[in-house]
């Protein structure tokens, strides 16, 4: 057996450089998701669309980070740089064509084209900085880098505190907003170096004369192996689980506070932004940590509280209290996503990486998301279950609670150890 020796990362240099290239397009992603959420009602306005409709057309929509699955997987064969280059230049398109969109299902249709790349753009990002930085420092560095999320939701929020609803352009405003600063990044595309994990086992597979034949076999090897079976099954569930709640309930809140606790727009998009800055803290106390105490403790907590918040925001008719328990949501349900990151990372060898990547998140995670908003509709609608959305949006919470014991009892623990030792 051919062993690896360990990789050396990347200068300190050449890291913060990575990271500053992979902020940008994070933040966007992020910012482009949240858009969703919180101009739902004015799209809804726009387009004269059933409520039904605003949970159907989700499908479609989230259903475009499945495809994102064959992006992600084709930098295992092409690399993590050209990958990642080619789902931002994507990315900028469709956000572009989303602007002028015509009706509900136009909409659909190019906010679905635009998650085929934000779906190969994320898990290609989190794998090349994953295989960048030092070992011991991986989960303040995937914190650092996903934290930009909530400031998507605090650009957004606050884009629509400050009136910018009001312009001619109206929601489709929001949209172009985002082109700018990812034109830039890619002009900055030469400078970016591919990852050195990647490039020791092109260098392998070129020695041994199968550079192509991992690749072809990949999406069967994850599930033929029985450790990487477990693996895959057990963060992909998590994910899944995780993802229902946190999609199901972010996707309706705006709605949610606005039509059933009579709250001004203008107020919920001031609310919207705060739980979003409220969430970055989360993000870098949960690379502290994951890196300081472990990933499946860190991991057990953040699911446990992130869950509570959940519920209480839709349990409580309070308004004060309704606000405290969605800032624990954010706090906990958003700042999760390093140590989901870091474990997706960990637990799958270099050649597999982001294969892997896109099983867990393109295919597991994003089933969550996809079912959530589309359950939480469903059952809210009238001529289904003619729930409230409070209580469809509980409902979709409380089945993530499973969760929390596939989490404690299936997870091994990854903290500190290199990626070459986990993975010979």
């Amino acid at each position: 057996m051919v062993l690896h020796t360990p990789s050396a990362p990347m200068s300190k240099k050449d890291r913060i450089f990575l990271l500053g290239l992979l902020i940008p397009s994070a933040l966007f992603a992020s910012y482009d998701g949240q858009l969703r959420a919180l101009l739902l009602k004015q799209i809804q306005v726009s387009f004269h669309a059933p409520i039904a409709s605003l949970g159907v057309v989700n499908i479609p929509i989230q259903a475009g980070q499945f495809l994102g699955f064959f992006i992600v997987r084709l930098s295992d064969r092409y690399g993590r740089r050209s990958l990642l280059l080619w789902t931002i230049t994507g990315y900028i398109a469709a956000t572009a064509l989303t602007s002028i969109s015509w009706n509900i299902w136009s909409y659909g249709a190019f906010q679905s084209l635009s998650q085929v790349f934000i779906g190969g753009e994320f898990g290609v990002a989190v794998t090349l900085l994953a295989e960048s930085v030092p070992d011991v420092s991986r989960g303040r560095y995937l914190s650092l880098l996903l934290m930009v999320a909530p400031i998507g939701a605090v650009f957004a929020g606050s884009l629509l505190a400050i009136g910018l609803l009001n312009t001619f352009l109206t929601w489709r405003l929001f949209y172009l907003i985002s082109l700018p600063p990812l034109v830039f990044t890619l002009l900055l595309r030469p400078k970016l170096k591919e990852s050195p994990l990647f490039l020791q086992e092109r260098e392998l597979a070129n020695r041994t004369g199968t550079p192509d034949t991992t690749f072809r076999q990949g999406v069967f090897e994850l599930l033929r192996t029985k450790a990487l079976r477990k693996a895959t099954v057990v963060i992909g569930g998590v994910s899944l689980l995780q993802e229902l709640a946190l999609t199901g309930t972010i996707g309706w809140w705006a709605y949610y506070v606005e039509s059933q606790r009579h709250v001004p727009v203008a107020t919920t998009g001031i609310l919207f932004a705060l739980a979003a800055l409220v969430a970055i803290p989360g993000y870098l106390l949960c690379g502290f940590l994951m890196d300081r105490f472990g990933r499946r403790p860190t991991l057990l907590l953040y699911l446990c509280l992130g869950i509570v918040g959940g519920l209480g925001t839709f349990l409580s008719s309070n308004f004060t209290i309704l606000s405290l328990f969605l800032f624990v949501a954010a706090f906990f349900g958003l700042g999760v996503s390093p140590v989901l990151s870091a474990f997706t990372a960990e637990l799958f060898p270099t050649h597999l990486r982001a294969n892997a990547s896109g099983w867990v998140r393109n295919l597991f995670a994003n089933s969550g998301a996809v079912v959530g908003p589309a359950l939480v509709g469903v059952l809210a609608s009238q001529s289904s279950f003619g729930l409230k959305i409070s209580e469809a949006a509980v409902v979709v919470v409380a089945i993530s609670i499973v969760s929390i014991p596939l989490a404690g009892f299936f997870l091994e623990e990854t903290r500190g150890a290199s990626l070459e030792s986990l993975n010979p």
